[in-house]
């Protein structure tokens, strides 16, 4: 409670660049600089009176500045007193580029599924053109997936099933609903037809 430091782990030090040992018993100001100690005065005071507190700041160390997310956690006596704060310091960079990578892995995860799926798969504007689509589509209609990127899902429909296909489509864009599901036949180059399973979700259309 008298902000002398009890405790301090190995990646709080080294994101502080301190001897997490010889710091115990330091006062928080003394340990953590003027200028960091300025930026987080008022939060720890808060914390020391009892409130929990969690922002954001820019942590200086050696020189070098780094965008950081603070929790400070009031340590509470049986009587309700507080005996300390606990100091929870995260490096938003890090986490930010732990996203970054994960995102990453995500996007080519989607993209293997997408592009191997014995599924006919196929991505759609909200006027109805294909944007991408993967092989499995493309020989389902008989064409390269070059020949179908850019097509209208309207001009490669049987005539007979375009009305329900659009009544749905425009459905999904006006927020009614959030997908559909249905029986309709793709035109083939060559005047044959292909009969299939539809199933459109706001997003994607999975031929």
């Amino acid at each position: 409670a008298d902000l002398n430091l009890l405790y301090v782990n190995r990646t709080y030090a080294e994101l502080r660049n301190i001897d997490r040992h010889a710091v115990i018993g330091k006062q928080a100001r003394e340990v953590v600089g003027p200028e960091n100690y300025a930026a987080i005065r008022e939060k720890l005071e808060l914390a020391r009176a009892g409130t929990p507190v969690s922002f954001d700041y820019d942590l200086m160390s050696k020189g070098q500045k780094r965008r950081v997310m603070a929790h400070y956690v009031p340590d509470l006596a049986e009587d309700g007193s507080v005996r300390g704060v606990l100091v929870h310091v995260s490096d938003l960079g890090q986490r930010q580029a732990d996203l970054s990578e994960r995102a990453e892995e995500s996007q080519a995860l989607f993209e293997n599924a997408f592009r191997n799926s014995p599924i006919g798969l196929a991505l759609v504007d909200t006027s109805g053109i294909i944007l991408r689509t993967n092989k499995s589509f493309a020989d389902m209609l008989g064409r390269t997936v070059e020949e179908v990127t850019g097509i209208g899902f309207g001009g490669i429909t049987h005539p007979d099933d375009i009305d329900a296909d659009l009544f749905l489509f425009r459905q999904v864009l006006a927020g009614h609903r959030d997908s559909y599901r249905i029986d309709k036949r793709y035109l083939k180059p060559d005047g044959g037809i292909t009969e299939t399973i539809k199933k459109l979700h706001s997003l994607s259309l999975f031929g």
